[in-house]
C-alpha cells in the first residue's frame, strides 16, 4: 500500500506555495451538551500537518465534525471554539465561516493570505457529508487545489469528506498524523520485540465497538489483560469459570467472549483478568474495592481496577517489551476512578522499549497525566481504526489516497 504524504510536495517542482489545501481532520474531541470542550491536547496530533502547510506558504483549509448533530446545526457541536484552540495553537488568523459549503467559504478560500488558515463549520450539519450529495462534494472541492487526509480516525467512515470529495481533486495526500499512526500499526505487527502485552478495557460502548474487532490482534500479541466492560463482560459470560456451564450462553456478545477466549487458549495467548474491582459505594461517591471470583461474578460493572491488580497489572507491564494499552481500564472520567489507568500509564513509561496507547479516551487520561510528553508513546486516537487496519482491511478514507504498487501490500510505504 503506497501513500503520498503531504512532503512529496516538498520539492521545486512541486511546490505547496500557493496552494489551497483542504485538510481532514479528526477534531472529534470529547464535549458535553452544555458546549463546554473537554481536553483539547488530542489535537495536536493534527497541528504538525497544519504548521508546515502554513510555513510552505500554502492556503489552508481545515474541515472535520464533533459529535453526531443529525445534519442540523447544534450550538454545543461548533467548531468555533476549536477554531480559537487552533489560532493560539499555531499562531496564526484563523477564520472561520458557519456553513462549510455557501458561498462565504468559497470567497474566503481563494482570497485567504499568507499565514491565514481559514476553518469549516461541522461538516456533519450539512446532510451532504453522510449521504455523499453530488452537489456537497463539489462545492467542498471547489475550495482548494489539494487534499490532505489527516484523520485516521474518522478515515474508518464513508464520509463524503473522506471519500467522494478527493476523488474530485487531481492531488490527493496523507498528512503527518496519519502516517505516524499507520507507522505505528506496521512496527505492531512487523518489527515490535517480544513478548507483547494488549492491555484491553473500555465501557460498554467501547466494548460494542470492538469486541467483534478483538479478534484481529490476537496474531500479534503474547499475552492478554482484560479489564473495564471488557473483563466484566468475558467473568459474566462464564468462560473462565471451571467446569464450564452445560449450557452455551445465548448472549450474542457471551459467544463473541467465549469464541475469542477459545481463541487465545489455541494460540497460547496468556489471558488475565482483574483481582479486584472498584464498585459504586451506595454510601459515598468514593468507590469500594470488591474481589473477583470469577466463579460467581454477579457485581455490577466496574468503575476501576483494585490496588491488587494494579500491581499486578504493572508487574506485567515491567516483564514486556512492547505494552499496548487499547481503551481505559475504567471508568477515567469520574471521580476517584481514574487510579487504573493513571498507574498503568506510569509503569508504561518506565518499562517497555515500544509503547502504544491506542482510543480516543486513552488519550485525553495519558494528556492530563503530568509531564505527559508524545516521544514516550506511539499514539494511535482511534482503537476502532487500529483494529480495523489490523484485520487487513483499507479503511474508506484511505483508498483516495493509494497509489498504483503492487509490491506488499501488508506495509505502508508513504512517499
Amino acid at each position: 500500500m503506497q501513500l503520498k504524504t503531504i512532503r512529496w510536495l516538498n520539492n521545486p517542482q512541486l511546490s505547496l506555495s500557493g496552494k489551497r489545501l483542504l485538510c481532514r481532520l479528526d477534531l472529534d474531541v470529547p464535549h458535553n451538551k452544555e458546549g463546554q470542550l473537554g481536553n483539547l491536547s488530542g489535537l495536536l496530533h493534527n497541528t504538525q500537518t497544519l504548521a508546515y502547510a502554513l510555513q510552505q506558504g500554502a492556503f489552508v483549509i481545515a474541515a472535520g465534525h464533533l459529535g453526531d448533530p443529525k445534519a442540523k446545526f447544534r450550538q454545543h457541536l461548533s467548531l468555533y471554539p476549536i477554531a480559537n484552540y487552533l489560532q493560539q495553537r499555531l499562531q496564526c488568523e484563523v477564520l472561520f465561516v458557519h456553513d462549510s459549503i455557501n458561498d462565504g467559504a468559497r470567497y474566503l478560500s481563494k482570497t485567504l493570505k499568507q499565514g491565514q488558515l481559514l476553518m469549516l463549520e461541522n461538516l456533519l450539519f450539512d446532510r451532504g457529508e453522510q449521504n455523499h450529495t453530488p452537489t456537497f462534494s463539489q462545492k467542498l472541492a471547489q475550495l482548494a487545489d489539494i487534499y490532505v487526509n489527516d484523520a485516521f480516525s474518522c478515515s474508518r467512515f464513508a464520509y463524503a469528506s473522506t471519500t467522494t470529495t478527493p476523488h474530485l481533486l487531481p492531488c490527493r495526500l496523507g498528512g503527518f498524523a496519519l502516517q505516524k499512526q499507520l507507522e505505528t500499526l506496521h512496527i505492531l505487527q512487523h518489527t515490535a520485540p517480544k513478548p507483547v502485552l494488549a492491555i484491553v478495557g473500555g465501557d460498554q460502548q467501547d466494548v460494542n465497538k470492538t469486541l467483534p474487532l478483538l479478534k484481529y490482534l490476537l496474531p500479534y500479541v503474547d499475552n492478554l489483560l482484560l479489564c473495564g466492560q471488557m473483563a466484566h463482560l468475558f467473568l459474566s459470560a462464564g468462560v473462565t469459570a471451571s467446569p464450564k456451564p452445560l449450557s452455551p450462553p445465548k448472549n450474542k456478545q457471551f459467544v463473541a467472549a467465549a469464541k475469542l477466549w477459545q481463541a487465545c487458549q489455541q494460540r497460547g495467548i496468556a489471558v488475565t483478568l482483574p483481582q479486584d474491582v472498584m464498585l459504586p459505594s451506595p454510601n459515598t461517591d468514593k468507590p469500594i474495592c470488591a474481589t473477583v471470583d470469577p466463579q460467581t461474578t454477579t457485581h455490577q460493572p466496574p468503575l476501576d481496577i483494585g490496588p491488587q491488580t494494579c500491581a499486578l497489572f504493572s508487574k506485567k507491564i515491567q516483564q514486556a517489551a512492547t505494552v499496548l494499552l487499547l481503551d481505559c481500564v475504567g471508568q477515567w472520567q469520574k471521580p476517584h476512578c481514574g487510579n487504573g489507568t493513571a498507574a498503568l500509564l506510569s509503569s508504561m513509561s518506565q518499562g517497555p522499549k515500544q509503547r502504544i496507547l491506542a482510543g480516543n479516551k486513552v488519550l485525553q487520561a495519558y494528556y492530563q497525566q503530568p509531564n505527559s510528553s508524545n516521544t514516550l508513546f506511539h499514539l494511535l486516537n482511534s482503537s476502532q481504526a487500529a483494529l480495523t487496519t489490523l484485520a487487513g482491511n483499507i479503511m474508506p478514507g484511505l483508498q483516495p489516497l493509494i497509489t498504483q504498487d503492487n509490491s506488499d501490500q501488508s506495509k505502508p510505504k508513504f512517499i
